[in-house]
């Protein structure tokens, strides 16, 4: 999958235009001849099957030959990462966007490293650009989005915006994932994890307050850039969005 600005597509002409870094991963790297078809999207939902009239490094044209549409996923899952170590933080959000995870908001933790923290500040546009790569390998019509790092994450207002949020913390011995999930899907769930070493108690009972439940995962202890995106397919899963052509309900 490759974006085009919704600027760039026009729909009366059947014409849609690719620039910068796009069109010279087309040109360059794939080596792409005019007359092959690619699909582009909008970031908005929209797939567009296009054959590719001209091939240049910094511009694409293509013609468009079809197009449909994709709502978001009903739960829209969003996850609250910790930031942890940075190799790690760059496998979780490859991880998300395969998983079929809407957005990632990282948050400082009281174990995050103290080395990550300075780093995190300035890393929102390589976190980004990660997002996009990953999710056009994936056929994404809906990228990853990356959010801002957060610093007050039980009191920064964010949390309420979500239909539920679930704590995943591997001291939870007596609730899995599965026991807190409501029969019906809610429009958005959002997965709160850890860093390396996972949370305290103290951070667990901060999110509780705040309306999150806590939940293991079938008592294992799962790596920070593992646990999200496992938790996703499972709640995916279970809402029928692994389903041929998912469910989106």
């Amino acid at each position: 999958m490759f974006y085009s600005d919704p600027e760039y597509i026009n729909l009366d002409s059947g014409c849609v235009h690719l620039y910068g870094d796009e069109a010279r991963h087309i040109a360059k790297s794939l080596r792409a001849k005019p007359g092959e078809l690619i699909f582009v999207g909008d970031r908005n939902g929209n797939r567009y099957v296009t054959k590719l009239a001209s091939v240049n490094m910094g511009s694409i044209a293509g013609e468009i030959l079809s197009r449909d549409s994709e709502s978001r996923e009903r739960p829209s899952i969003t996850v609250f990462q910790a930031v942890s170590k940075m190799k790690h933080m760059d496998e979780t959000i490859i991880r998300a966007a395969e998983s079929g995870v809407a957005g990632i908001v990282p948050y400082i933790s009281q174990r995050s490293p103290v080395d990550s923290i300075k780093k995190s500040i300035s890393r929102k546009e390589r976190w980004e650009k990660i997002a996009l790569e990953s999710s056009k390998l994936s056929r994404r019509v809906w990228p990853l989005e990356m959010k801002e790092v957060r610093e007050d994450l039980p009191d920064s207002g964010i949390l309420p915006q979500n239909d539920l949020n679930i704590t995943l913390w591997e001291m939870e011995q007596e609730t899995g994932i599965m026991d807190v999930l409501p029969e019906t899907a809610p429009v958005s769930i959002g997965l709160i994890v850890g860093p390396e070493g996972g949370f305290s108690r103290e951070e667990a009972e901060e999110y509780e307050r705040v309306g999150a439940v806590s939940a293991g995962m079938g008592g294992l202890v799962i790596r920070t850039e593992s646990a999200a995106s496992y938790a996703a397919m499972l709640i995916r899963c279970h809402y029928g969005n692994l389903d041929a052509g998912g469910s989106r309900v």
